[in-house]
């Protein structure tokens, strides 16, 4: 990796972006004890959006599968519970 080859000393990212590679094993950032991390100064929370193809019929049932599992996520309060983990009080 560049940032352990010297190559690379800062790098800004946003946090979903960063857990999701760890959460996919594409690299866990999140554990690595050779790296830190930090909150931008003076900078908003950005909003997640998800984008399905229309053009392809899996993206719309896609997008029912997520709406159907995140509508059942919020009535259980299971959502609540695991976004306490990354939302600031």
């Amino acid at each position: 990796m560049l940032i352990y080859a010297g190559h690379i000393e800062v790098f800004a990212e946003d946090f979903e972006a960063i857990a999701g590679m760890s959460e996919i094993g594409v690299y866990n950032f999140m554990n690595d004890p050779q790296l830190g991390m930090a909150v931008l100064p003076d900078t908003e929370d950005n909003k997640f959006y998800m984008i399905f193809t229309k053009r392809n019929p899996l993206g719309q049932e896609l997008r029912l599968l997520v709406n159907k599992e995140l509508m059942r996520l919020q009535k259980s309060g299971e959502l609540r519970k695991m976004l306490s983990n990354y939302l600031r009080p």
